[in-house]
C-alpha cells in the first residue's frame, strides 16, 4: 500500500526567493551595456575613425621649422668671417593632387560609415533580443500562474468528490478520476516551472548578469486609446 500526501503551505510568500523588479526599458539598457558583441563593434568603429584621421594627414598643409647653428675659427680672416653662424628656416608644403592618397581617404570614409551602420545594426539586434526574452519570461510566468490556478481548482474538485463519496452520493471512481486529473495538473505545473527557469536564464545571459538573478518583470502598460481591442 502506497500513501501519497500533500502539505498545504499557510504562508507561501515566505518561501519565495527574492526577485528584483525589471521593466522592459531597463532590460534593454542592461543588454546594451553588457553585450560583448556590441563592445567589439564599438571598438571597430573607433579603429576605423582613427584610420580615417591618419589617411587625412597627408592632405593637410605640412609646416616644418629648422634651426642650424655653427661655430668657426676665422684665423687670419677675423672680422671678415663671423665666428658664429645661425641659420633658421620655415618650410610649408601643400598637396595639390594625389590620386592614391585621395582614394585611400575616400575608402576610409566609406569604411567608417559602414562600421557605424554595423554598430547600429548590432545594437538594435541586442535590444530586440533583450525585449523578446523579457516578453517571453513575462508570458511563461503568466502561464505558470494559470497552471497553478487550474491545479488549485482541480484540488478543490478532488476534495468535493471525496466528500460526495463520504455522504454516499457518488462512487470511488469519481475520486480516482479527479486524483488522476490532479496528478496531471501537477505534472503540467512542474513542466511550466522548468520553462520559466529556462527563460529566466536566457534573459540573464542576454543581460550579462549573474545567472542566479531572479526578476519580477513589470507589466507593460498599454494605452487603450491606441489598442482598444486589448480591453
Amino acid at each position: 500500500l502506497i500513501t501519497l500526501g500533500y502539505a498545504t503551505i499557510r504562508n507561501p510568500d515566505a518561501l519565495e526567493l527574492e526577485e528584483t523588479p525589471l521593466e522592459l526599458e531597463e532590460a534593454m539598457k542592461l543588454a546594451e551595456r553588457g553585450n560583448r558583441d556590441l563592445v567589439i563593434s564599438g571598438e571597430d568603429v573607433e579603429i576605423s575613425r582613427r584610420e580615417r584621421q591618419l589617411s587625412l594627414r597627408p592632405m593637410l598643409p605640412q609646416i616644418g621649422a629648422s634651426l642650424d647653428a655653427s661655430w668657426m675659427e676665422p684665423g687670419g680672416l677675423e672680422g671678415v668671417i663671423p665666428e658664429r653662424v645661425l641659420a633658421t628656416g620655415v618650410q610649408a608644403r601643400q598637396m595639390i593632387y594625389d590620386d592614391a592618397t585621395i582614394s585611400q581617404y575616400r575608402a576610409s570614409g566609406r569604411l567608417y560609415e559602414g562600421q557605424q551602420q554595423n554598430y547600429e545594426a548590432v545594437r538594435l539586434d541586442v535590444i530586440r533580443d533583450a525585449g523578446v526574452a523579457f516578453l517571453r519570461l513575462q508570458l511563461v510566468r503568466v502561464l505558470y500562474e494559470l497552471e497553478l490556478q487550474n491545479l488549485r481548482l482541480t484540488e478543490q474538485n478532488l476534495a468535493l468528490s471525496r466528500f460526495r463519496v463520504d455522504v454516499g452520493y457518488s462512487g470511488r471512481d469519481e475520486v480516482f478520476r479527479w486524483e488522476a486529473e490532479v496528478a496531471g495538473r501537477r505534472s503540467d505545473l512542474y513542466r511550466r516551472l522548468a520553462i520559466v527557469e529556462s527563460r529566466r536564464v536566457e534573459l540573464n545571459q542576454l543581460l550579462a548578469v549573474d545567472q542566479s538573478t531572479r526578476w519580477n518583470t513589470v507589466e507593460i502598460p498599454v494605452d487603450s486609446r491606441v489598442f482598444p481591442f486589448l480591453e
